[in-house]
Protein backbone atom coordinates (compact mmCIF):
# COMPACT_ATOMS: atom_id res chain seq x y z
CA UNK A 1 0.00 0.00 0.00
CA UNK A 2 2.77 2.71 0.97
CA UNK A 3 4.59 1.46 -2.24
CA UNK A 4 1.65 1.95 -4.50
CA UNK A 5 1.01 5.24 -2.78
CA UNK A 6 4.67 6.62 -2.63
CA UNK A 7 5.24 5.62 -6.56
CA UNK A 8 1.84 7.36 -7.28
CA UNK A 9 3.73 10.55 -6.28
CA UNK A 10 6.13 10.40 -8.64
CA UNK A 11 8.97 9.05 -5.69
CA UNK A 12 11.02 5.90 -6.68
CA UNK A 13 10.88 3.55 -4.15
CA UNK A 14 12.78 0.13 -3.79
CA UNK A 15 11.09 -3.06 -1.32
CA UNK A 16 13.67 -5.03 -0.62
CA UNK A 17 13.88 -8.66 0.98
CA UNK A 18 14.50 -8.66 5.04
CA UNK A 19 18.09 -9.65 6.22
CA UNK A 20 20.23 -9.79 9.36
CA UNK A 21 21.81 -6.36 9.38
CA UNK A 22 24.27 -7.25 11.95
CA UNK A 23 26.77 -9.74 9.85
CA UNK A 24 29.00 -9.91 12.54
CA UNK A 25 26.12 -11.29 15.07
CA UNK A 26 28.03 -9.11 17.65
CA UNK A 27 24.17 -9.34 19.33
CA UNK A 28 24.33 -5.23 19.16
CA UNK A 29 21.60 -3.85 17.13
CA UNK A 30 20.23 -0.20 17.29
CA UNK A 31 18.08 2.13 14.69
CA UNK A 32 21.35 4.74 13.98
CA UNK A 33 23.73 1.21 13.52
CA UNK A 34 20.83 -0.26 11.08
CA UNK A 35 19.56 2.82 9.25
CA UNK A 36 23.71 3.50 8.59
CA UNK A 37 23.75 -0.29 7.37
CA UNK A 38 20.95 0.40 4.94
CA UNK A 39 21.90 3.46 3.66
CA UNK A 40 25.74 2.21 3.02
CA UNK A 41 24.01 -0.72 0.85
CA UNK A 42 21.76 1.72 -0.73
CA UNK A 43 24.59 3.78 -2.22
CA UNK A 44 26.22 0.41 -3.26
CA UNK A 45 23.00 -0.70 -4.65
CA UNK A 46 22.43 2.90 -6.62
CA UNK A 47 26.31 2.67 -7.50
CA UNK A 48 25.85 -0.15 -9.56
CA UNK A 49 26.07 -2.89 -7.16
CA UNK A 50 22.81 -5.39 -7.78
CA UNK A 51 24.01 -7.36 -5.00
CA UNK A 52 24.04 -4.99 -2.51
CA UNK A 53 20.04 -4.78 -1.63
CA UNK A 54 17.87 -7.96 -2.63
CA UNK A 55 15.00 -6.17 -4.20
CA UNK A 56 11.48 -7.54 -4.14
CA UNK A 57 8.54 -7.56 -6.63
CA UNK A 58 5.70 -5.99 -5.71
CA UNK A 59 2.36 -7.74 -6.42
CA UNK A 60 -0.14 -5.94 -8.60
CA UNK A 61 -3.68 -5.41 -6.45
CA UNK A 62 -4.98 -8.50 -8.57
CA UNK A 63 -2.11 -10.58 -7.35
CA UNK A 64 -3.04 -9.30 -3.65
CA UNK A 65 -6.68 -10.41 -4.54
CA UNK A 66 -6.02 -13.75 -5.52
CA UNK A 67 -3.41 -14.20 -2.81
CA UNK A 68 -5.58 -12.90 -0.22
CA UNK A 69 -8.53 -15.60 -1.51
CA UNK A 70 -6.13 -18.29 -1.77
CA UNK A 71 -4.70 -17.72 2.02
CA UNK A 72 -8.17 -17.89 2.94
CA UNK A 73 -9.40 -20.87 1.66
CA UNK A 74 -6.13 -22.35 3.04
CA UNK A 75 -7.22 -21.22 6.37
CA UNK A 76 -10.85 -22.69 5.52
CA UNK A 77 -8.72 -26.21 5.07
CA UNK A 78 -6.72 -25.93 7.85
CA UNK A 79 -9.47 -24.92 9.92
CA UNK A 80 -11.47 -28.23 8.57
CA UNK A 81 -8.68 -30.35 10.06
CA UNK A 82 -8.78 -28.31 13.48
CA UNK A 83 -12.45 -28.95 14.31
CA UNK A 84 -12.30 -32.50 12.89
CA UNK A 85 -9.55 -33.21 15.37
CA UNK A 86 -10.92 -32.07 18.00
CA UNK A 87 -14.35 -34.52 17.23
CA UNK A 88 -11.85 -37.39 16.83
CA UNK A 89 -10.44 -36.34 20.39
CA UNK A 90 -13.91 -36.43 21.76
CA UNK A 91 -14.17 -39.74 20.44
CA UNK A 92 -11.11 -41.14 21.34
CA UNK A 93 -11.45 -39.87 25.21
CA UNK A 94 -14.51 -41.95 24.74
CA UNK A 95 -12.85 -45.28 23.71
CA UNK A 96 -13.87 -44.56 19.70
CA UNK A 97 -11.03 -44.15 18.08
CA UNK A 98 -11.74 -43.35 14.42
CA UNK A 99 -9.67 -41.89 11.34
CA UNK A 100 -10.44 -39.82 8.10
CA UNK A 101 -13.99 -37.89 7.96
CA UNK A 102 -15.63 -39.33 10.79
CA UNK A 103 -18.49 -37.21 10.23
CA UNK A 104 -19.96 -37.51 7.30
CA UNK A 105 -21.69 -40.07 5.56
CA UNK A 106 -21.77 -43.71 6.32
CA UNK A 107 -18.69 -43.31 8.69
CA UNK A 108 -21.44 -41.35 10.61
CA UNK A 109 -23.79 -43.83 10.35
CA UNK A 110 -21.99 -46.49 11.37
CA UNK A 111 -20.39 -44.78 14.33
CA UNK A 112 -23.78 -43.41 15.49
CA UNK A 113 -24.97 -46.77 16.75
CA UNK A 114 -22.33 -47.39 19.88
CA UNK A 115 -22.34 -43.96 21.01
CA UNK A 116 -24.37 -42.87 24.09
CA UNK A 117 -26.60 -39.69 23.41
CA UNK A 118 -25.01 -37.28 25.18
CA UNK A 119 -21.95 -37.62 22.88
CA UNK A 120 -23.80 -37.93 19.76
CA UNK A 121 -25.32 -34.23 21.06
CA UNK A 122 -21.67 -32.83 21.25
CA UNK A 123 -20.33 -34.40 18.17
CA UNK A 124 -23.28 -33.04 16.46
CA UNK A 125 -21.49 -29.28 17.13
CA UNK A 126 -18.49 -30.30 15.30
CA UNK A 127 -20.66 -32.04 12.58
CA UNK A 128 -22.73 -28.57 11.51
CA UNK A 129 -19.18 -26.54 12.17
CA UNK A 130 -17.37 -28.66 9.67
CA UNK A 131 -20.67 -29.29 7.35
CA UNK A 132 -20.20 -25.34 7.08
CA UNK A 133 -16.67 -24.71 6.82
CA UNK A 134 -16.60 -27.51 4.07
CA UNK A 135 -19.49 -25.62 1.88
CA UNK A 136 -17.15 -22.72 2.78
CA UNK A 137 -14.09 -24.32 1.43
CA UNK A 138 -15.85 -25.70 -1.74
CA UNK A 139 -17.24 -22.17 -2.81
CA UNK A 140 -13.62 -20.58 -2.09
CA UNK A 141 -11.87 -23.56 -4.00
CA UNK A 142 -14.61 -23.11 -7.32
CA UNK A 143 -13.96 -19.36 -6.30
CA UNK A 144 -10.35 -19.50 -7.43
CA UNK A 145 -10.50 -21.90 -9.67
CA UNK A 146 -13.03 -19.98 -11.84
CA UNK A 147 -11.12 -16.62 -11.57
CA UNK A 148 -9.92 -16.79 -15.24
CA UNK A 149 -6.69 -15.97 -16.57
CA UNK A 150 -6.80 -12.39 -15.71
CA UNK A 151 -5.93 -13.47 -12.30
CA UNK A 152 -3.50 -16.59 -12.83
CA UNK A 153 -0.41 -16.13 -10.93
CA UNK A 154 1.14 -18.98 -12.70
CA UNK A 155 3.21 -16.78 -15.51
CA UNK A 156 6.76 -17.27 -15.76
CA UNK A 157 7.13 -13.79 -14.56
CA UNK A 158 4.67 -13.91 -11.39
CA UNK A 159 7.13 -14.33 -9.09
CA UNK A 160 8.23 -16.54 -6.17
CA UNK A 161 5.67 -18.13 -4.27
CA UNK A 162 2.77 -17.33 -6.83
CA UNK A 163 2.82 -20.15 -8.89
CA UNK A 164 0.05 -23.15 -9.09
CA UNK A 165 0.45 -24.27 -6.01
CA UNK A 166 -0.28 -21.20 -3.76
CA UNK A 167 -2.82 -19.75 -5.80
CA UNK A 168 -5.16 -23.63 -5.41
Amino acid sequence: MLHRQLTGLGVKNLVVQAVRLDERRTGVNNDRRDARELAQRLDRYVAGNDSALATVRVPTPQEEQRRIQSRQREQLRHEVHRVAAQGRSLLLSQGHRQKGQWWQGRSWAGLLPGLPAWLVERLEVFRRMLAMLEEELQAATAALGSAGPALRLDAPDAGRGSGPMVAL
